[in-house]
Order: structure tokens, then sequence, then C-alpha cells
């Protein structure tokens, strides 16, 4: 898990996460799914 989290630059990793933000914030339920899509990705 800390080797992919290596691979993805701290600053790409804030833009998606700032992206995700914007998103839950836009369209609350895409952004609901989107977020644990994400949860999953990186929980796996």
């Amino acid at each position: 898990m800390a080797k992919t989290y290596k691979l993805v630059p701290s600053k790409t990793f804030l833009k998606i996460k700032i992206f995700a933000i914007y998103i839950i914030i836009t369209f609350p339920v895409p952004g609901k799914l989107f977020e644990m899509k994400l949860d999953g990705k990186i929980s796996s």
C-alpha cells in the first residue's frame, strides 16, 4: 500500500483530493459513489 502511494506525487494526490471534494459538494449523489470507490481503492 505504501509503495502505491509513493508512485503518486503528493501534489497530484492533493489535486485529486480537491477535485473529489469539489465533486462531493457539487454533485452529492455521484460524489458519494466516487468517494466510496476511492475508499475501496485505498483500502484494497
